[in-house]
């Protein structure tokens, strides 16, 4: 089977249905699953799951207990059994050709077996950041998508992973807390072992409720990028770190937050040198940098 459509979902009584629907309703010709991981919701939604089972079909996975986001996630990729899983969050929705707009994406590259691919988006859409390093419909990998991944994750609704090769790298790494962006660092993780990002210019779902992952102090959000990259540095070891902090040098833009944060799990211990790069290559970005970032430094100067 070439796909899995998944859902993770908690609580959302209110949404799933609708979730649920668009995945079943896709106007592709070929087999695909559609997969539901309850994580031990408390409210309705494993009463409306029941019942929808009656009327439609489609697989349900119910944890006995309520993991993390992210683990929830890899029980998804577990639980599987598409080539491909491509995730919709449970207050989302996929338009009706998602699948066949993401099938004539993939099989222009010959179906890859490390491959993370996305779309467009009206919420938090990531093309800025991808024509920094690429062209849309075109693949980067290597160095151009660790640049790509300074920036922050992909959130996983709306994206679809090559999943067995995903879930063999350990798919998505442990959440410290509610905003760690695991979705970052596991996307650097992957890149390390040959993955390829491709993002299309087409548009596969629809967001209608807002990200928690907005108006957050800098301070958190600096806290919560070294809670990844820690986890990061568990699993790939001191090595890799420094080999990502040395790749920071060919970057076209270099993003302060995260260089601050790899310097200290890279065993480097200075951080001049890379002062003298990035004000050669972010000069427009100095008044900006110290406008914006006193508590940056603060938090530099703990490390």
């Amino acid at each position: 089977m070439k796909y899995t459509i998944a859902i993770p979902t908690y609580n959302n009584e209110k949404t799933i249905k609708k979730a649920i629907l668009s995945a079943l309703n896709q106007s592709f010709d070929n087999e695909y699953e559609v997969l539901v991981v309850n994580n031990d919701s408390s409210d309705g939604t494993s009463e409306i799951l029941e019942s929808l089972l009656h009327e439609y079909d489609f697989k349900v996975v119910t944890n006995t207990e309520t993991v993390s986001l992210f683990d929830n996630h890899n029980v998804c990729l577990s639980e599987a059994s598409g080539d491909y899983i491509l995730f919709i969050h449970s207050d989302d929705y996929l338009y009706d050709d998602a699948l066949l707009k993401l099938d004539q994406g993939l099989i222009r590259y010959c179906y890859p077996k490390r491959l993370v691919c996305w779309g467009r988006s009206y919420f938090r859409d990531f093309s800025s950041a991808f024509k920094e390093v690429g062209q849309l419909n075109t693949i980067v990998s290597g160095v151009a998508a660790q640049e790509l991944f300074q920036y922050g994750g992909l959130t996983p609704s709306g994206t679809c992973y090559s999943r067995v090769s995903f879930l063999e790298s350990g798919g998505f790494l442990p959440m410290v807390n509610r905003i760690t962006p695991s979705d970052m660092s596991s996307m650097i993780r992957f890149s390390l072992e040959g993955a390829e990002f491709l993002m299309l210019d087409r548009i596969l779902f629809k967001r209608e409720a807002a990200s928690t992952a907005i108006n957050i102090p800098e301070r958190e959000v600096i806290e919560s990028i070294d809670d990844a990259l820690k986890e990061l540095s568990y699993v790939v070891g001191r090595d890799k770190m420094y080999s990502l902090y040395q790749n920071i040098k060919h970057f076209k833009k270099i993003n302060l937050r995260y260089y601050s944060v790899l310097h200290k799990y890279s065993g480097r211990r200075t951080k001049m040198k890379f002062f003298t790069i990035y004000l050669l290559k972010s000069p427009l970005q100095i008044r900006h940098l110290i406008n914006r970032n006193s508590t940056l430094f603060q938090a530099i100067s703990l490390k």
